[in-house]
């Protein structure tokens, strides 16, 4: 599966650096990314029940709850040459694949790319959709889309000229909603703590969506004492012969920014830039 160096066992968190940008990969957990920083500051989630970004196969009907451990919590082999770092879980019982998860500097973050792999002595193809999971502590999500969010979504929404916009306020939710997007223009972003991070990701038409999922998703966990926000997007939907791989990639970046200083609009400008 690897195609660096032979993998070796690591139980210690991993920095990869570049400039200001820094990614910390716990490989004993998943390889779970547990932070991603500029200039020491961190977007993501650390604490509380759900914590940091993971990765899980679509669509979720397919394993239920919780996630398949061995892709979402349990060790990843590590291998690198150079600046790229691969990790890479053991074969997983209940879906049958090898994930290996290459992280790569990019322009203002890290490219990481989800290589989903079903073992050539698989005797069955699988069929899945490539998922990233982000966990952060709330702020204002938003994306652009050709359409208005699916009817199964719960999630209180805004919309202005096709722009999306979520504000989380975890005291005012009595459950744990969820919104559901296709048509998107390839990106998802999200203002925190003076953080503005823009996942961009191929675009994935309707039709090629997995069952019963959505090329964007955006959870609001409903508890006040352990509040957090997931980003999510998705990959298309894809059958996966022995001994074949499905690649997908997403380019993380992130910049400090003065929310009070800018408006909705100026937000959606400065992302469109990165």
């Amino acid at each position: 599966m690897a195609d660096l160096t032979p993998p070796t066992p690591s139980l210690t968190p991993i920095t990869i650096g570049h400039g200001p940008y820094t990614i910390v990969v716990d490989p004993s957990l998943g390889a779970r990314i547990m932070a991603f920083t500029v200039n020491g500051k961190n977007c993501l989630t650390t604490v509380g029940p759900q914590i940091g970004s993971t990765f899980w196969p679509s669509p979720q009907d397919f394993w239920g709850w919780p996630p398949p451990p061995v892709l979402d919590s349990q060790p990843y082999q590590v291998s690198a040459v150079g600046d790229t770092w691969v990790f890479t879980s053991e074969p997983c019982p209940i879906t049958q694949i090898v994930l290996a998860k290459i992280i790569i500097p990019a322009a203002k973050g890290f490219s990481i790319e989800y290589r989903m792999y079903n073992p050539s002595d698989n005797a069955n193809a699988v069929t899945f959709a490539p998922w990233e999971i982000t966990r952060i502590d709330g702020g204002l999500t938003f994306y652009k889309a050709m359409g208005a969010p699916l009817s199964q979504s719960n999630l209180a929404i805004e919309a202005h000229d096709n722009c999306f916009w979520h504000s989380y306020t975890p005291a005012g939710l009595e459950q744990n909603l969820k919104l559901f997007a296709n048509n998107s223009e390839g990106w998802l972003a999200n203002v925190c703590n003076g953080l503005l991070l823009k996942k961009s990701f191929p675009q994935v038409l309707p039709e090629n969506v997995a069952p019963g999922e959505a090329e964007i998703e955006i959870y609001a966990h409903g508890d006040p004492e352990s509040p957090y926000i997931e980003i999510e997007q998705q990959g298309a939907y894809a059958v996966i012969a022995p001994g074949d791989s499905v690649c997908w990639s997403v380019l993380w970046q992130l910049e400090e920014i003065d929310t009070q200083a800018h408006s909705r609009e100026d937000l959606l400008a400065i992302t469109q830039r990165l």
